[in-house]
This record gives C-alpha cells, sequence and structure tokens, in this order.
C-alpha cells in the first residue's frame, strides 16, 4: 500500500529531462524555477530542489528526472556525450 501512495504522490509532479555526462555518473538539468543547472545522480526517478531559493517553484515537493532518449537528444541537436 505505501507503494501506491508513493506512485499517487509523484504522479503530479513536474518531469525535468537532462543529458548524461560523458561518465555516467551525473544528470544535468535545466531548472525553470532558478534558471540554471542542477546535477543530479543518473538515474530516472523523484530528486529534490537544489534551488537555493525556498519560494523556488519546487521547494517542497522537489521534482523527476529522466535522461534524454537518443532521439530527442538528435531532435534538440545535441550531441550524445
Amino acid at each position: 500500500m505505501e507503494g501506491t501512495k508513493l506512485i499517487k504522490k509523484y504522479k503530479d509532479l513536474p518531469i525535468l529531462k537532462g543529458q548524461v555526462d560523458k561518465y555516467g555518473i551525473q544528470l544535468r538539468v535545466w531548472c525553470p524555477s532558478c534558471n540554471k543547472i542542477h546535477l543530479h545522480g543518473p538515474k530516472a526517478g523523484h530528486r529534490v530542489a537544489h534551488c537555493h531559493d525556498s519560494k523556488g517553484l519546487f521547494h517542497d515537493t522537489g521534482y523527476i528526472i529522466k535522461p534524454f532518449t537518443k532521439a530527442e537528444l538528435r531532435d534538440l541537436g545535441l550531441k550524445e556525450v
């Protein structure tokens, strides 16, 4: 039952997509709240916002991160690292 609550809790959170670094260690995502790049571990999932402003959009809830797919990178004109 706890897992179901977590799924419902996270389903309405924004998804920020990013690019995994060339070492596969970090995922870089652009934060629309503070207009900065945040670094997270490379696996998709819920993250706490790294914004320093306690009034930021994601301060209380965090967000979901996912890496861009190869096709998305290509469509955006970005290179795989």
